[in-house]
């Protein structure tokens, strides 16, 4: 296959899933035709790309949790420090909206796939251990475990996705919010 047919193939892939996430968030009774329509496809190219809506809905999942890696990829090298990172993962994470909220409303179909399961608990490892080296390093209080810190920076993003969705914050200014909420709460003075 030439290089050319590789790139429109991934194309219309990547049109389908974009759509996918669109539509699905709007309506979870959403059809692969409908989809199709919105990311300007024929009927065909989805069914080829994926057999069913449960596939077309797993591969979004994966596509939501590579956003979230590909916007953090860089967060090592530009950080200060530890807690450095966790302010840019805010940063970078909290346009993310809809990629969360596909996610938070997939939670109950994805909970008994194991490749998405294990997928995502790699990434929530990672967060761990970067928190882990926040409070070894006395950037943060040590009198939180890093699961207590970890859920608190969770519901600091889901708070911060909200403000945004609901138009009363920017997403930079949601995140800055979010570090000053996540420094007063567990900041190595508390």
């Amino acid at each position: 296959m030439s290089q050319k047919m590789d790139v429109r193939i991934s194309r219309s892939k990547q049109l389908i899933i974009q759509a996918g996430l669109k539509l699905f968030l709007q309506n979870a009774d959403a059809t692969l035709v409908d989809i199709a329509k919105h990311a300007n496809v024929g009927r065909a190219t989805v069914y080829r790309h994926f057999e069913s809506k449960e596939i077309l809905q797993k591969a979004i999942a994966f596509y939501c949790l590579e956003r979230f890696d590909s916007v953090n990829k860089d967060v090592d090298r530009q950080a200060k420090d530890h807690l450095d990172a966790l302010r840019l993962i805010l940063k970078n994470t909290m346009p993310l909206f809809a990629e969360f909220s596909f996610l938070s409303k997939m939670e109950q179909v994805l909970i008994d796939d194991a490749d998405f399961q294990a997928r995502s608990k790699q990434q929530n490892d990672e967060m761990r251990e970067l928190i882990s080296l926040v409070i070894k390093h006395k950037k943060i209080s040590d009198n939180f475990s890093v699961s207590w810190v970890f859920h608190l920076f969770e519901g600091l993003l889901w708070v911060g996705y909200q403000a945004i969705h609901s138009g009363e914050y920017s997403p930079e200014s949601a995140s800055n919010l979010a570090y000053a909420t996540f420094l007063n709460g567990v900041g190595a003075s508390s």
